[in-house]
């Protein structure tokens, strides 16, 4: 499909240079950009929604229109990256600017209005979605490690877009995060936002950037996250909180560690079948469903989540 204009010129990047760095992350480069979408592949693309959080000046955007794409929201707060995805809009229509940070629980429920989400057709959780593909770039800095924590905790829920069924979830993320959503047990790099990850969805690297294609200079990944058809016995926030609270001790092991959700949890260990004298992190994710089980019984339960002020990862 012909695009309908000439897209404007891409935004020099040597005039970003008195920004600060942890406000300009992009990818730098259009040929790693045209290189993603092809990774991620026409067909994944072609007559979707796009949700584009934080897609910088936009150059992912404009490879993303290249493979026929129904519409991309571009979701992105900074003024001047803003400006610039208007002129990609102004140029291409299928390209809707949306000033805001895609985080926030009030830009969530705008994105549901019909102008953007909300006339897509509802779907069962039975099967992923295949009107809408949501990509998420990801900064090197301690608040967007918090947010992409929030989108990967949230997977199961479809980023509390329920009424869409199993989303896919594409981020572009540093290399060292991304080792966490790929670390396999008895890894180092295994932390409770792993043990999420990978309990709530499949995750593929489908690409990696070479330090010369992001600006500020970076090594970068792409991953793709295809949220699973659970059937748990546990309440996900119980899950989670669960996962979190062990793996503040993820070298101990679990009949210890136990105890730091309940002082009589360690009664129920008797019950499992497994060897209770491993540490946290050599735990499958079955495993430590268990425990959440027995812990969900517990009479003080929410007492216990209550007060317990978890710290960050």
């Amino acid at each position: 499909m012909p695009l309908p204009k000439a897209l404007p010129p891409i935004f020099p990047l040597s005039s970003w240079k008195q920004v600060p760095k942890h406000r300009a992350h992009w990818i730098a480069k259009q040929k790693f950009a045209d290189q993603i979408a092809e990774k991620i592949g026409r067909n994944v693309i072609r007559d979707k929604v796009i949700l584009d959080c934080l897609p910088g000046i936009g150059l992912h955007t404009r490879s993303f229109l290249q493979c026929e794409p129904k519409k991309i929201i571009c979701v992105e707060p900074r003024v001047p990256l803003y400006d610039e995805l208007t002129k990609l809009s102004e140029a291409d229509p299928r390209v809707v600017p949306f000033r805001a940070d895609p985080y926030a629980y009030r830009t969530t429920q705008k994105l549901l209005q019909d102008e953007y989400l909300g006339s897509l057709p509802i779907r069962e959780k039975t099967h992923v979605n295949e009107d809408l593909l949501v990509v998420v770039t990801v900064y090197k800095t301690d608040a967007h490690r918090m947010y992409i924590n929030y989108a990967i905790n949230d997977i199961g829920e479809s980023l509390d877009f329920q009424k869409f069924g199993r989303v896919r979830i594409c981020t572009i993320c540093p290399v060292d995060f991304g080792k966490k959503f790929l670390a396999p047990i008895k890894s180092r790099y295994r932390t409770s936002t792993s043990v999420i990850a990978q309990a709530y969805s499949d995750i593929e690297l489908i690409e990696e950037i070479p330090e010369e294609g992001m600006y500020p200079q970076d090594n970068y990944q792409v991953l793709m996250f295809t949220p699973k058809l659970l059937e748990s016995k546990v309440p996900q926030h119980v899950f989670q909180f669960v996962i979190r609270t062990l793996f503040n001790k993820k070298t101990a092991p679990i009949n210890k560690a136990v105890k730091s959700l309940s002082p009589g949890l360690d009664h129920h260990l008797s019950k499992l079948t497994w060897d209770t004298s491993v540490p946290v992190r050599d735990l499958e994710v079955e495993q430590i469903e268990e425990v959440a089980y027995y812990f969900n019984q517990d009479p003080f339960r929410d007492i216990y989540m209550r007060k317990e002020n978890l710290p960050k990862e």
